[in-house]
């Protein structure tokens, strides 16, 4: 079975976005125009560095395993399930929830401290120079837009950080603490089977 960056890219959103919605749904999660996900979708090219950046900050617990292939379980990188992983363990859904949960908080409070980078890619091939402009402004709105709904979405989460607050670092750290101890409580304790 083939493990390369193109398997593991394109099992991510496999798993992580519906059949019928998934290029837009894509588009919407990361601010990378639909198009260029099909393009990665349907083989067409590789993922880009953005791409694989987008994918990563999105759904963190896969990012590890993005890029490398590998998993590590401790530290809340997975696998997507049914993804090959050539026998590497898997996290339980609960020491997964907790690690995600981890690095979200993360992902705000460096967002929140750096904001976007801004950075976007486009192929414009052989557009003209007005159609070149008129897509790049598309695009960072399109960008934009996924920033600020998922920065919402994880302030939503995490209510009691306010990167504006005069002891915003006193609150990272109370609430860092609490996700570690929360995850090396759940990393080691048995999924427990669903049961009717």
């Amino acid at each position: 079975m083939r493990n390369d960056i193109l398997y593991r890219v394109r099992t991510v959103i496999r798993a992580t976005t519906s059949e019928r919605r998934r290029l837009k749904e894509l588009e919407e999660e990361t601010g990378i125009a639909s198009t260029n996900w099909k393009n990665v979708w349907t083989g067409r090219q590789r993922p880009t560095a953005h791409m694989i950046e987008a994918l990563a900050r999105r759904w963190p617990q896969y990012a590890f395993w993005i890029a490398t292939g590998l998993t590590d379980t401790d530290n809340g990188h997975t696998a997507p399930t049914g993804a090959w992983t050539a026998g590497q363990p898997r996290t339980n859904k609960a020491a997964e929830a907790t690690a995600v949960r981890y690095f979200e908080f993360q992902i705000l409070a460096q967002d929140s401290v750096y904001g976007t980078n801004g950075a976007l890619e486009s192929d414009f091939g052989d557009l003209k120079a007005t159609e070149k402009q008129k897509v790049n402004d598309l695009e960072h709105a399109i960008a934009h837009i996924a920033y600020e709904r998922r920065k919402s979405a994880l302030q939503a989460k995490f209510p009691d950080f306010d990167a504006d607050a005069p002891f915003q670092f006193k609150s990272y750290s109370a609430i860092t603490d609490e996700l570690n101890s929360e995850r090396r409580y759940v990393r080691d304790e048995p999924e427990k089977p669903n049961t009717p």
